[in-house]
């Protein structure tokens, strides 16, 4: 499993294209450092280059999984909790693995929130 982060309040990075073999431990310690700067992220790529990337958004994660070409991403908003138990999960298994319910975003076209905002209002009806 490899890592690549940004931390934009000490400007450090590792990008995607140059991740780095990472153990549980290191990817724990690299994400506690993003907790207290918005818009800084974290992604694991597995051996099948299955992508997985945090997003830090004040008080909670945006967890993207990246489906390209077709930019129809899955996505969540997690804690920090389900974020941790998700990195330990897929580095220990060396797999990226996710067990909260995900969304399918056309990213090109609208967010995470347009799409549990339709949910929301097809099951008031």
């Amino acid at each position: 499993m490899k890592l690549f982060y940004t931390n934009y309040g000490t400007n450090e990075t590792v990008a995607s294209s140059n991740a780095i073999d990472v153990t549980v431990e290191s990817a724990i310690d690299t994400f506690l450092e993003l907790l207290d700067g918005s818009e800084n992220f974290l992604g694991l790529v597995d051996e099948d280059k299955n992508c997985i990337q945090f997003v830090n958004e004040d008080k909670k994660w945006l967890l993207d999984i990246p489906k390209p070409p077709n930019f129809e991403n899955l996505q969540a908003y997690v804690n920090d909790k389900e974020c941790l138990a998700i990195l330990e999960d897929s580095i220990t298994k060396n797999k990226i693995s996710v067990n909260v319910k995900l969304y399918k975003v056309h990213i090109m076209d609208e967010t995470l929130d347009d799409v549990l905002s339709r949910e929301q209002n097809m099951s008031i009806k």
